[in-house]
């Protein structure tokens, strides 16, 4: 199964986390996201909104993350934030497979 963020891209508005893809039940094993934009945020897997402690992946402005080889079982959601305080994310697009 084939899931996409949807043609619109996903931004941050503030340091509160942003759902990036709402994963329904099945299981997944390749996720990539792709900043369009220039600033940096970060992003994480989880079933409800992270928290500051969970583990967060480092999403540089303009790059891209593809992560392979992953299980993924769900529902979950994959989630979008901004650097503490910082400028806001936008232009985030992301697929998972």
């Amino acid at each position: 199964m084939f899931l996409s963020s949807g043609l619109a891209a996903k931004s941050t508005t503030d340091n509160n986390p942003v759902e990036l893809i709402a994963v329904p039940a099945g299981y997944y094993t390749r996720l990539i996201v792709a900043n369009t934009g220039t600033s940096p945020g970060y992003i994480a897997i989880d079933l409800t909104a992270p928290a500051a402690d969970n583990a967060w992946l480092y999403l540089e402005g303009g790059g891209i993350i593809g992560l392979d080889g992953l299980q993924i079982i769900g529902p979950t959601k994959v989630w979008l934030k901004r650097v503490p305080d910082g400028t806001d994310v936008t232009g985030v697009y992301a697929a998972l497979y």
